[in-house]
């Protein structure tokens, strides 16, 4: 397949994280340019280097509900700093993968490929990574102007234990995102910065999450390699691509991510909460008011924002206690977000005993139903918009030293960590 070659590394690794660290953001640069960690104008100089990671996300969930997934390609310290200890996500690149197939169990894979045997480019998002010995494998290739319409496009491919996927994603509802928001603020679905996430090293730890593409339209197939079942998707979906130094494993993220099935007079959102930053806490929405389209960014910072998970249960494939619901409140002078999701089963963690940090945290895939939305005017209380429907996140965090905990006990310990006050 792909040798590692050409100056300066590359790879990927999406390894835990996903997600969640989420913000969006609506960069003016493609998303088909290179790898934000291999860039010239990236601070490789920190000694802190070797935390460097970056992941390409895509959110996939299929119309008729025949493959709701996901898949990232991710990579990490890529210059191979401190030779070859991986120490926060594995070395070079990685491929994850998580979904459900017709409804059946929620299975989640993740696979590295190490220095050697990963490609990826700092002048545009090409990925290429293979394990010799098994055959899997993950592709991404940047498609300008490839697209059905002769937009921009991705394409992905790759194969795991349970999945082969060969799919096609563009951007859609690209003018709807496009709408500024209060100008007193930062635009709703740009890029976020946080640089309050470091633990260790607060100076140096550094993350951005971006969504260049809030809603996606993604074509092609899956199969279940176990089963055979192959499936057609035409799917709705999400592009993440989040980058920078972080010591994931002393912290952690817990986001969800929805768009409806059709555009008029629909909803979508990106909601992004990590553990301990501040500046990462934020829900940015696009709802229409009467036929005029509104893109509002709520910040826990202004007490704006608010959540909590009304029911914990334990995971013992992740080892830890992991939320199976949310509520959310958003409220700013004008206008009052809240909605309800279930999670339940729908969930599976990535796990990876590659790297010091991954083996000693996990990162929760979960596919929740919004069950109840709206969009409500503070002055009157009037409804100016509802939503419903399948959404995606992730919950991630450090196992528990303990082998079991009752639900109780998570629920007591889930309610006080993971939540801020409603507005």
């Amino acid at each position: 397949m792909k040798r590692f070659a050409r100056g300066i590394a590359l790879l990927t690794t999406f390894v835990l994280g996903t997600l969640l660290c989420v913000g969006s953001g609506r960069a003016e640069e493609s998303p088909l340019g290179g790898w934000n960690i291999l860039r010239s104008d990236y601070e490789s100089h920190s000694p802190l280097d070797f935390v460097s990671y970056e992941w390409v996300y895509f959110m996939i969930h299929d119309f008729d509900g025949r493959f709701v997934g996901m898949v990232a390609y991710i990579l990490g310290n890529p210059r191979g700093k401190l030779g070859e200890l991986d120490v926060v996500i594995p070395n070079g690149g990685s491929v994850a993968v998580s979904g459900s197939i017709d409804a059946g169990p929620t299975i989640s894979d993740f696979v590295s490929f190490g220095l050697d045997d990963t490609f990826a480019s700092a002048q545009e998002k090409r990925f290429e990574g293979e394990q010799p010995a098994t055959g899997y494998y993950g592709i991404l290739t940047p498609m300008p102007g490839g697209g059905p319409q002769g937009e921009d496009a991705f394409h992905l491919e790759g194969r795991t234990e349970h999945f082969e996927w060969d799919l096609v994603a563009i951007e859609a509802w690209r003018e709807r995102f496009a709408v500024p928001g209060d100008p007193q603020d930062e635009p709703p679905f740009t890029g976020v910065q946080g640089t309050d996430v470091g633990v260790v090293f607060p100076r140096e730890e550094v993350f951005t999450v971006t969504s260049p593409w809030p809603r996606t339209s993604v074509t092609g197939s899956v199969v279940s390699l176990p089963t055979g079942r192959a499936v057609e998707v035409d799917a709705k979906g999400y592009l993440e691509d989040s980058f920078g130094r972080y010591l994931l494993a002393a912290d952690g993220w817990d986001f969800v991510v929805f768009s409806s099935d059709e555009e008029e007079e629909g909803v979508a959102f990106v909601l992004q909460t990590y553990h301990r930053s501040r500046k990462l806490d934020f829900m940015d929405i696009s709802f229409e008011d009467e036929g005029v389209i509104k893109n509002v960014r709520f910040l826990a910072q202004r007490q704006e924002l608010g959540w909590r998970h009304p029911s914990f249960s334990f995971d013992s494939r992740a080892r830890q206690c992991v939320p199976n619901d949310w509520i959310v409140v958003g409220q700013n002078d004008e206008y009052r977000v809240e909605f309800e999701a279930s999670i339940g089963e729908h969930q599976a963690p990535l796990l990876s005993n590659t790297a010091l940090a991954t083996r000693v945290m996990f990162i929760q895939e979960q596919f929740p139903t919004i069950t109840r939305g709206i969009v409500t005017r503070v002055a009157s209380g009037e409804i100016v918009a509802s939503f419903s429907g399948q959404a995606g996140g992730e919950f991630a965090l450090r196992k528990s030293v303990l082998p079991w905990r009752s639900q109780s006990d998570c629920q007591c310990w889930g309610s006080w960590y993971f939540s801020m006050p409603l507005p």
